[in-house]
């Protein structure tokens, strides 16, 4: 994030006072699936889709994204900490994740409509009859569990190519774009359609999805 130095009515930094909690969904099974696959899976796993693999090892803590959360400024959209603020930029997105840009491509921006349920489950190979999404309220998008058991099965099968696109998908669903805890979000899997079809850059959704998070649970005053 960039560093700015702070006016010094901030130097004590600004907490909000707001109640936020933060969810992450467990990784376990696709780690450990990921551990059993040749090392070469992996690496071109890297070349295709960016550092995006090395988010699943990281250890996250909530309690201290919690914390960092009650700093987030609303109004100005950066954390203001004691003594400095940090700006979330497009960079430093695109450095940390280091996704593969197509030259031309443009960014992904959501045109008003899905992609069809069918479309997505032909490019991860998933069987017709397991395409249904389920859905949560207003929430719609696949079960981590049916996208873990096919993971599973490919990694069996060998099926390289397609082992390699249902993980990335997963890991859109669970780190770069989470909603709902144990489900991949429909938002999610357009996002990462349009990244693997078209090769539209996704790195300004994902900014954008963490700016949002943040205000809409500050103007909810607290939430998850």
């Amino acid at each position: 994030m960039d560093k700015v130095q702070c006016s010094t009515n901030n130097a004590s930094g600004s907490m909000k006072g707001v109640e936020i909690n933060v969810l992450i969904d467990n990784l376990e099974r696709v780690n450990a699936i990921c551990q059993k696959v040749p090392k070469q899976i992996c690496v071109d796993f890297e070349r295709k889709y960016g550092q995006i693999l090395d988010l699943l090892f990281i250890s996250v803590k909530e309690p201290v994204l919690s914390a960092l959360a009650q700093f987030w400024n609303l109004d100005l959209r950066c954390f203001e900490l004691p003594q400095l603020d940090l700006v979330p930029t497009i960079e430093e997105y695109q450095e940390m994740l280091s996704i593969p840009i197509k030259q031309k491509a443009g960014v992904y921006l959501y045109n008003g409509s899905h992609v069809g349920q069918k479309k997505i489950a032909e490019l991860i190979g998933l069987p017709t009859s397991k395409t249904g999404f389920e859905i949560r309220g207003s929430v719609k998008g696949w079960k981590k569990t049916l996208l873990e058991n096919h993971l599973e099965t490919l990694a069996r099968e060998k099926k390289r190519n397609l082992f390699k696109t249902t993980l990335a998908l997963l890991i859109y669903g669970l780190v770069l774009f989470p909603f709902t805890m144990g489900l991949i979000y429909q938002a999610a899997i357009d996002v990462f359609f349009f990244y693997e079809t078209r090769g539209l850059n996704p790195v300004m959704a994902i900014l954008a999805d963490t700016l949002m998070s943040l205000g809409l649970c500050h103007k909810k005053m607290g939430g998850s």
